[in-house]
C-alpha cells in the first residue's frame, strides 16, 4: 500500500567523478533520482574528504534512532518578537543555563544562569559577539555558540569559556537577497548538533537544492556533505536528529505533519508520519535537543518545547503528553 503516492522527493546521490560546483574541493558529481517517499534510494554512501573519496556500503552502518512521536507543546516564555532563538547546551543535559538572541541586537548573546531567570527575563550575562549574526537558527554545543555571520557565507564558533573564535566558509551558500532557507524564516543556514556532531543546512544558487554538511565542532572543517534536490522553500522547517533529516510540512498551519525523514548515512527514506501542532501558527525556529529529548520552537514570540519519543524508548520524557503519533504503516 502506497501511503504517499501523491508526494515525491528528488534526492541527489554523489558518485566518484569530477569536481562539484557546490563542493569544489571534493571530487564527486551528483546523479538525481526521483523517488516516491515510500521507496528507498540506492543503499550506498559517499564520504567526501579534501584528499580522497571513499565509498562505503551502508549494510555496515547501524540503524538510525528514529523519532516516533512528538508530544503536545509546552509553554515557557513569551516575547514580542516573531523571530529569535533560545537554546540550551545540546551536549550537556545537566547544565542549567539558557541562552537567547534577539535579531534587533544581532551582536549580543544573553546567558541566563537558571530557568527562573530565563522565564522572567531576569539577571543575565551578555556576550559581545565579534561579528553580528544573521537569522535565529543558532546552536549551543559543548560550551560553544555557533552562528551564521551576517553578510557572509561563514559560520563562527565562539568558545564561551575562552571567548576565542573559529570561522569557516560554507561552500556555495546563499546568504543575501532575501533568499531565505524556509518559507517562513529569516535564516540562510540552519545549525544543529546531535550525537554525530555539528550540522549545517543551507540552500545554494542552484534551483531547488538543499545542502547538508557535517562539520567538526572544534575546527568547523567539513567532514561530510550531501547536495540534495530538495526545495527547502516549500516547507516550514527542517531539523536534524541522529543523522536523519526531518522535514516539517508547514510552519503556519496549526495542525501539520512531519512526513519526510531522510537517513543521510544510509541514503534511505524512513517511514514516518508524525502529527505536529503550531499552536500560534507562526513557527520560525525548530531544533532538536537530543539530551533533553525535546524539540525547541519559537512560535509567534512564544517559546515552546515538544517532548519526543525515540525508537527504543518505552515512554517519552517526564510529563510527556502524546496524541495519535507513531510510525506509519503500509
Amino acid at each position: 500500500m502506497q501511503r504517499y503516492s501523491s508526494y515525491s522527493l528528488n534526492i541527489t546521490h554523489p558518485t566518484i567523478c569530477h569536481s562539484s560546483p557546490v563542493f569544489p574541493s571534493f571530487t564527486h558529481t551528483v546523479t538525481t533520482h526521483s523517488i516516491p517517499l515510500h521507496l528507498h534510494p540506492p543503499t550506498h554512501l559517499l564520504l567526501q574528504h579534501h584528499t580522497h573519496t571513499l565509498t562505503i556500503h551502508t549494510s555496515f552502518l547501524p540503524p538510525a534512532r528514529l523519532i516516533t512521536a512528538v508530544g503536545k507543546p509546552v509553554f515557557h516564555r513569551h516575547t514580542n518578537n516573531n523571530y529569535g532563538s533560545w537554546m540550551r547546551d545540546t551536549n550537556n543535559e545537566t547544565d542549567p543555563h539558557y541562552w537567547t538572541t534577539d535579531p534587533n541586537h544581532n551582536d549580543i548573546l544573553k546567558e541566563f544562569a537558571n530557568k527562573n531567570d530565563f522565564r522572567n527575563n531576569g539577571r543575565s550575562i551578555t556576550y559581545q559577539l565579534p561579528t553580528p549574526f544573521e537569522g535565529n537558527s543558532h546552536v549551543i554545543f559543548n560550551g560553544s555558540f555557533y552562528y551564521h555571520v551576517k553578510g557572509h557565507p561563514n559560520i563562527t564558533r565562539l568558545d564561551l569559556h575562552t571567548r576565542k573564535t573559529t570561522t569557516m566558509e560554507l561552500p556555495g551558500m546563499v546568504y543575501s537577497d532575501d533568499r531565505f532557507l524556509y518559507n517562513n524564516s529569516r535564516d540562510y543556514v540552519d545549525l544543529s548538533a546531535d550525537t554525530e556532531g555539528l550540522w549545517a543546512i543551507y540552500s545554494t544558487l542552484y534551483p531547488n537544492n538543499t545542502v547538508v554538511v557535517k562539520m567538526n565542532n572544534m575546527t568547523l572543517k567539513i567532514e561530510k556533505g550531501w547536495d540534495m534536490a530538495l526545495n527547502n522553500n516549500l516547507y516550514g522547517n527542517f531539523f536534524m536528529a541522529y543523522g536523519v533529516l526531518y522535514v516539517l510540512d508547514s510552519a503556519t498551519d496549526r495542525d501539520t505533519r512531519i512526513r519526510i525523514a531522510f537517513d543521510l548515512y544510509k541514503g534511505e527514506m524512513e517511514d514516518v508520519d508524525l502529527p505536529f501542532n503550531n499552536p500560534f501558527s507562526y513557527t520560525t525556529l525548530l531544533g532538536y535537543n537530543y539530551k533533553a529529548k525535546m524539540l525547541f520552537s519559537w512560535d509567534k514570540g512564544n517559546l515552546l518545547t515538544y517532548p519526543v519519543r525515540e525508537s527504543g524508548m518505552d515512554t517519552g520524557p517526564p510529563g510527556s503528553d502524546y496524541e495519535d503519533h507513531g510510525r506509519s504503516s503500509s
